[in-house]
């Protein structure tokens, strides 16, 4: 059974998320390539990228069709909750 067979075995469109922590951009390319290469969608999703302690890498493998990748938290043009102000 390969790993795509494995995931759309528990969903019809199943989604694996790993974490990982590249040591260079070669290293993270070679990873995605490859998942490509096994007959997965998706790829990298970065959270915080402007962070160099609080940076995260998450590989997101889908299977049954390409779809959205999640949102990546910390990303500036991005704001949730109430823009507060002091005018009047």
């Amino acid at each position: 059974m390969t790993g795509c067979e494995y995931i759309r075995s528990q969903s019809r469109t199943g989604r694996a998320i790993f974490q990982f922590y590249p040591e260079n951009s070669d290293q993270m390319e070679l990873v995605t390539t490859q998942a490509m290469r096994a007959g997965f969608f998706g790829g990298v999703v970065v959270d915080y990228p402007n962070s160099t302690k609080a940076k995260k890498f998450f590989l997101v493998l889908m299977c049954g069709g390409a779809a959205a990748l999640p949102k990546a938290l910390g990303e500036a043009e991005e704001k949730e909750g109430v823009s507060y102000s002091s005018k009047r």
